[in-house]
Formats: structure tokens, sequence, C-alpha cells
């Protein structure tokens, strides 16, 4: 019944600028819904529509009340949108649920010397490395700071972890140096970020509950 609940209210409220909210039933939705059969694909041609806003009013909807199912539904169709509106929409949902990221650093082209033993003190001190040069940690994200625009570090709330764009995500380690990210289709961001005292290496995480 919840979720029956909550497919009726993102169908009215995604939908409701076009058409008087109280006139959409859930079998009006049903006809719109491109032939879906099942919940999940009705859901997903919701929060797949071409029109942006709905797009973006659906996405916040689903993100903030729906089960872990729906919200991967959700986000899955907000980060393969065309529109950089709604794919900052599903990942501002996502980092505000304060997710558990692994984050991968790839130091293969790390150059011999002093910045290499850096890279690999870092991730010995911080996370695991493996033998070809990756590192890799798990970090937690934090608070959102409306005062500096960015959500957090857990054990550091006064500085930045991550900022958004429409286009970009933006990711700081303690050095305080932006590394800009895009958002592939596949879910995975992939971008480049200064290693504190090293490179500039490039990094990945996956996007997902």
């Amino acid at each position: 019944m919840k979720s029956a609940r909550l497919f009726a209210t993102v169908a009215i409220l995604a939908m409701a600028p076009q058409m008087g909210a109280t006139q959409l039933l859930l079998d009006d939705l049903e006809s719109r819904s491109s032939g879906a059969t099942t919940e999940m694909d009705r859901l997903r041609d919701i929060l797949s529509s071409p029109n942006t806003d709905q797009a973006m009013r659906a996405t916040q909807i689903v993100m903030s009340e729906g089960s872990i199912e729906q919200k991967r539904v959700a986000l899955e169709a907000s980060l393969s949108s065309t529109s950089g509106a709604v794919r900052r929409t599903g990942m501002e949902a996502y980092l505000n649920a304060k997710p558990l990221i692994a984050f991968t650093f790839d130091g293969s082209n790390v150059s011999a010397g002093g910045v290499k033993y850096s890279f690999q003190d870092y991730f010995t001190e911080n996370g695991t490395l493996e033998e070809n040069e990756l590192g890799r940690f798990a970090l937690r994200v934090g608070d959102y700071s409306p005062e500096n625009g960015c959500w957090t570090w857990v054990d550091e709330p006064k500085l930045c972890m991550f900022r958004l764009t429409d286009e970009n995500v933006i990711l700081y380690l303690e050095n305080g140096t932006p590394g800009v990210g895009v958002i592939g289709i596949d879910g995975i961001v992939r971008g480049n970020v200064t290693i504190p005292g090293s490179s500039t290496v490039p990094y990945t995480f996956i996007v997902k509950f």
C-alpha cells in the first residue's frame, strides 16, 4: 500500500503543472506510461520524463520517500538523463543520504621519487595500496553545509568534501585542491584530483545504494 501511495504521489506531483492534480488518477498515468506493465517500469517512465521539471520533482520525491529499490531506480534514471539539472538532482539526493563511498585512485603513472613515495604513504596511512599502485579508501559523506554550499567530511565538518554543478562532481581531499569529475551514464564518476604531497591522479567511484 505504501508503494502504491508513493507511486500515485509521484505521478500527481510530477504532472500537476500540466493538469489539475485532483483530476489525475492512477489509471490516467498508466495510460501515459508507454505501455509499461510493472510498477517499476511505470515509475521509470515518470522519472525519465522529457519534461525536466517533472523529472526533477519525481526524482526528489522518490529519493526522499521511496523504498531502497525505488531509490535505486530513481538514481539510475536521473544519472542517465540528458539533462544536467536532472543528473544534479539525483546526485544531490544521493549525497544527502550520506552514503559510504568507495574511492579508487590510479597512481600507476605517478613518477618515481618523492611524489611516488608520498602517494604510497598517503594510502598506506589512509586506506589501502595495491601492488599495481591503486589506492583505495571508503568514506562516508557528511552533512550539507548551506554556508559553504558543499557536503562536508564527517570528521572535518568545516571542510568541503563535495560540491556539485549541473555538469560536474567536485571532490576535495584534505589539501583542498578540487578534483573535477563527470558522472557517466553507467553511474561511475571519473575525474582527476591531486593527492596531498604527490601528483594529480585519476579517481573513480560508483554512485549506488
